[in-house]
């Protein structure tokens, strides 16, 4: 299936200060939601999965050669991950579960 530029949008986007907004716009509703590889500025690429309204894993990947710091802001609806700043290295991965 692809997915509309609108509905990447309403998985995982970047958001207007330094942070990652991942399922805010689908409001709770999809309580089973998987997701690949969306490519996001500064060459940083998220995939994540929800089971049960409960995120299973969240994977950031720095494609690029910088240490990013971002906040992660996952919607409270879906419980497992809190509201934290992380550093992701250059050419590095971070998987939080």
């Amino acid at each position: 299936m692809v997915l509309k530029r609108n509905m990447i949008y309403a998985i995982c986007r970047d958001g207007k200060s330094n942070d990652i907004k991942i399922f805010y716009d689908l409001g709770g509703k999809c309580k089973d939601v998987e997701f690949k590889n969306i490519r996001l500025s500064n060459g940083l690429i998220v995939s994540a999965e929800v089971c049960g309204g409960r995120v299973k894993y969240l994977e950031i990947r720095n494609t690029s050669q910088e240490n990013i710091t971002k906040i992660i802001d996952v919607n409270p609806l879906y419980k497992g991950i809190k509201k934290h700043a992380i550093i992701i290295n250059g050419l590095s991965m971070v998987t939080l579960e």
